[in-house]
């Protein structure tokens, strides 16, 4: 074991951190084969492959209808827009000339939605970019869109499945213990649903990432159950991708204003919820994901000599955490998180969703992208009568 040195590491003020925060010295031991390397995460020549993806995240409406204590945007937000298909379609084409090899759909539980818009969504986005992966819906969403169609959870998963949809994410877990789901999240599922519509989602061929949303009113104890139900899960279906640790944004979020929670974790709890996940879960779930956008260079750094193998993505048009307080900044480019990755002395290998190598010419076209145009959206009210239009069309 090795202690790291007593030295200063500025840490931006994001999650409620301090703008300086020692390190920790002899008090924070860090094992050094918890790093990847050393469990084996690594290529064949033995250098650490840290991997990063092109991603367009589209949040298709700034509505919350189920209660979220921790989100910046309250459940009555009535002047939450929503992005029309032919958005989506135009945002996904867009990413897809910027070199993206993923979009991630994800929103809100809007009244008005049916499973029928999630179908919509997905068929917009192909048809946006045929060769583009779909990641989309959380398993609330999923959940929202089987009871509205009346169907059961594996049929609209495949329904889904048929119109483009090729993996979930993970989200929506905050943490997957009731005693702490009751405070931050009572309208959403509990822990046992959760896990069984990921579970649905492996059965018929869909993987998923896993999160954790980590640094609010939780416990210890509550991080080890969370990480023993995504372990006995993995063992058991062996559809998840990779583990993404997601630090609290306090800033705006309704339960800190109230008083309720704490502000987001300390810099050693969010260097450990990277660490321990690697020990926990390895090798079932051999990628830890750290995020690039919102830590920091400092923070990735940490992260990726404790644990963590995996930078994300670069986002475009991204809108949750900056809606709860954070300012990560909309877009860390591939040429800046290569440089953070090689800052370190591991290799930057760019990737798509299921941890494949990315073709030359589609990582080449990822460099020098364009700026993105400005987001055209319409209101909620808007967007139901052009659905309304398209309907008697």
């Amino acid at each position: 074991m090795r202690a790291l040195e007593d030295s200063e590491i500025p840490v931006p003020r994001v999650y409620g951190w301090e703008a300086s925060k020692r390190w920790l010295g002899a008090r924070f031991l860090v094992m050094e084969w918890i790093d990847a390397p050393h469990m084996g995460v690594a290529g064949p020549d033995a250098s650490f492959e840290a991997f990063v993806e092109m991603v367009a995240r589209i949040h298709r409406v700034d509505w919350r209808e189920a209660g979220l204590g921790f989100l910046g945007v309250p459940k009555d937000a009535a002047a939450g827009v929503r992005a029309e298909i032919e958005e989506i379609a135009r945002r996904t084409a867009e990413a897809w000339q910027r070199g993206a090899t993923e979009v991630c759909l994800q929103g809100g539980i809007h009244p008005h939605f049916t499973g029928q818009t999630y179908l919509d969504v997905c068929r917009a986005a192909r048809e946006g970019a045929p060769g583009i992966h779909i990641h989309a819906f959380s398993p609330l969403e999923v959940a929202h869109g089987a009871e509205t169609l009346g169907l059961s959870v594996p049929a609209f998963l495949a329904r889904l499945k048929a119109a483009g949809l090729g993996t979930l994410p993970g989200t929506a877990a905050e943490i997957l213990d009731d005693e702490v789901r009751r405070i931050i999240c009572p309208d959403k599922l509990d822990t046992a649903r959760w896990l069984e519509i990921i579970a649905a989602a492996h059965q018929i061929g869909l993987r998923t990432t896993s999160t954790i949303m980590f640094g609010h009113v939780e416990r210890i104890e509550h991080w080890a159950r969370h990480l023993l139900a995504l372990r006995d899960l993995q063992e058991r279906t062996g559809g998840i991708t990779e583990f993404v640790p997601l630090p609290y944004v306090h800033m705006e979020a309704p339960m800190h204003r109230r008083g309720q929670s704490r502000p987001g974790p300390t810099y050693r709890e969010a260097v450990l919820m990277h660490a321990v996940p690697r020990l926990v879960l390895h090798p079932l779930i051999r990628n830890i994901q750290v995020s690039g956008g919102t830590l920091g260079p400092q923070g990735v750094a940490a992260c990726l000599s404790a644990g963590a193998n995996d930078l994300g993505g670069t986002l475009m048009n991204e809108s949750i955490s900056r809606a709860a307080g954070a300012n990560p900044g909309q877009e860390m480019p591939p040429e800046a998180m290569q440089a953070a990755i090689r800052a370190i002395g591991r290799t930057p290998l760019q990737r798509n969703t299921l941890y494949k190598e990315v073709p030359a010419e589609r990582a080449a076209q990822s460099y020098g992208a364009a700026p993105l145009a400005p987001v055209r959206s319409a209101g909620a009210r808007e967007y139901h009568l052009a659905v309304r239009r398209r309907a008697l069309n």
